[in-house]
This record gives structure tokens, sequence and C-alpha cells, in this order.
């Protein structure tokens, strides 16, 4: 009887522990990805709050200023602290986002419209669609918000 153990039990045990942890490697490479994910998804939503309440403010400081914005454009916001924010009408360009660290570039686009088509629209709602997007290597990601801000006062 032999003691020990053989060559090839030993080559099926280092394998077997090879599988192991290449999918233990493997499957915390997916959960860093996914947690980075969604890290940036909160912030993006954070972003996305931020200008729906900005626009809030907006709409109680001057409803009617407000409203001459419907439906002219997208507007890039940059920062809501500016003292004009309004300044970046158009679509985001690679110089418009907000660097944050680690997270890459968030781009916030703004787009305000009326609820119908009609001329008989109610000017007293205003739809309000905000789309908060950043890339990831290749892929771009995206967190839309929406709200109707109506004249209340």
């Amino acid at each position: 009887m032999d003691d020990g153990q053989s060559l090839f039990e030993v080559v099926v045990a280092v394998g077997i522990i090879s599988v192991t942890l290449l999918v233990i490697i493997s499957l915390t490479t997916v959960s860093i990805k996914n947690s980075s994910l969604a890290r940036s998804k909160n912030q993006a939503r954070l972003y996305s709050q931020e200008v729906l309440e900005w626009l809030r403010k907006e709409r109680d400081l001057s409803y009617a200023g407000l409203q001459s914005r419907v439906g002219i454009s997208s507007y890039c916001v940059t920062d809501v602290n500016d003292d004009s924010p309004w300044s970046n009408i158009g679509l985001c360009d690679s110089t418009s986002g907000d660097s944050v660290s680690n997270e890459g570039v968030f781009f916030r686009e703004v787009k305000l419209k009326n609820p119908g088509l009609s001329p008989l629209f109610d000017r007293n709602i205003i739809i309000v669609d905000v789309k908060v997007y950043w890339k990831v290597g290749e892929n771009t990601h995206s967190v839309t918000g929406s709200t109707q801000l109506t004249k209340w006062r």
C-alpha cells in the first residue's frame, strides 16, 4: 500500500482549487461592477431630483418666465447653484457635464413642454422631463425623471 498522494490526485486537487478561485474572482468582479453602477444610478437620481427641485423654485419665482421656456429646446443644466443655469441652452456636449470623483461625468438635460399639441392647451401645466446620463467605457447609462408643474399661485 502506498501512503501519500499520486501525481494524478494532486493535479485534480489543484484543478478544483483553480476553478474555485476563478469563480470567486469573477463573482467579485461582477459584484464590484454592479456596486459601481448602483452608486452611479443613485448619484444620477440625486442630480435629477436636484434639477426638479430647482425647477419648482423657478416656478415659484416666476411662472411666466418658466412658461416662456416651454418647447424652445432641451436645456443642459450644469449647476443649479450657478447665477445663470439657463445659459446652456441645447444638448449637452463633452464639456458641459458635472464631474464626480470616480463616477465619471454626468449630463443633465431638461425638456419643458405643455400637455397638448392643440392651441387650447392648458398653459397652467408644464411637463418637465429630466434625463441624467453618463458613460462608462463604451456603454451609456441614463436615469429619467418627470413631473408636472402647475401654476398654483
